[in-house]
């Protein structure tokens, strides 16, 4: 028995009819090529851990060998022990993260340094400039939109430095209304060229949570679903963004797209840091992973419906801050 499956006395069947049920279809393809250079003989011994399909995420080890030929050495029995080894795997799996972690964690200290020290250039004379066009209202918002992004730049160093410390961020309270919406504005050239944008933002409470992480959020969610959608099709997609009051009183954030959809072999994958199916450059597989951290530290929680080739809906639901909280007033 593997996985609180039930025991079985022997399975049977042609060579593929085994792999399919004891090999989890990403594994496949190893398995079965380690599995003929033994049949042929290229190889004396097999010794390979896999995972199993439909058992929530087991793995075994099979070590075995040919124990029987016939005269022209094709093979006719393969013997071999079968060794569930889950929790190892998960332990190792814990051990390399944690690792990873560490390195994350130094790394993050450079960069905040390396980052902040121009940063701080580039603000103070973005403050000018805000100043100096204050009777120019349509460059004043662009200014103050360059400012705004400036600011979520360090609030992202800040990010990874505690999630690889697995510290929470400040407590807000923050209003979601004004992250939503500065997230749509610093996302909204990457969906143009992909979808259709429809926003429609209802009231909102305050949430106890970190402003600008909640906007780090936002941003990965909106990005993300932009990136779903190939370019050059935007009057065949939309992404459609939906707040409002949830029936608790807290507050509902939907992102939804009409893009490729999220296989369900990734889906159970998609929180985990490190983890992601875009090329090489593209992304670290850190995104998602953060933008979990930070929901659920604020007591929330983000659910997700997807259909391959439909598209994909990111729902995340946060508490409403104590009543007593007020947003801080901006100095």
């Amino acid at each position: 028995a593997v996985g609180g499956g039930p025991p079985v006395s022997f399975v049977s069947g042609t060579v593929e009819e085994l792999v399919a049920r004891l090999v989890h279809p990403d594994d496949v393809p190893e398995v079965r090529a380690r599995l003929e250079a033994l049949f042929r003989g290229a190889v004396d011994i097999h010794d390979f851990e896999h995972r199993v399909p439909g058992s929530g995420g087991s793995s075994i080890r099979v070590r075995g060998r040919v124990s029987r030929r016939a005269g022209d050495g094709r093979p006719l029995r393969f013997a071999a022990v079968l060794s569930d080894v889950t929790e190892r795997r998960a332990m190792q799996a814990q051990l390399d993260l944690s690792q990873r972690m560490a390195a994350l964690g130094a790394l993050a200290a450079g960069v905040a340094h390396e980052i902040n020290n121009p940063l701080s250039s580039v603000s103070a004379n973005l403050e000018f400039l805000s100043r100096e066009l204050a009777t120019q209202p349509a460059i004043a918002q662009v200014v103050g939109e360059a400012r705004d992004g400036a600011e979520r730049v360090r609030d992202v160093v800040r990010g990874l430095r505690a999630f690889s410390s697995g510290r929470a961020g400040a407590a807000g309270p923050a209003n979601v209304r004004a992250e939503l919406e500065a997230a749509i504005r610093l996302a909204r050239n990457e969906i143009r060229h992909r979808a259709r944008l429809e926003v429609r933002i209802d009231e909102l409470p305050l949430v106890a949570a970190g402003a600008h992480e909640l906007g780090q959020v936002f941003l990965n969610l909106l990005l993300n679903a932009a990136q779903a959608i190939p370019e050059g099709r935007a009057q065949e997609h939309v992404i459609t963004v939906e707040a409002g009051r949830a029936e608790d009183g807290g507050a509902s954030i939907r992102i939804r797209d009409t893009g490729v959809g999220i296989p369900p072999q990734v889906l159970e994958r998609i929180f985990e840091p490190f983890y992601t199916t875009k090329p090489l450059g593209v992304g670290m597989g850190l995104g998602l992973a953060i933008a979990h951290r930070i929901v659920t530290g604020a007591g929330g929680r983000i659910e997700v419906e997807t259909q391959v080739g439909r598209g994909t809906l990111f729902h995340v639901l946060l508490p409403a801050a104590p009543s007593s909280a007020r947003e801080p007033s901006r100095a």
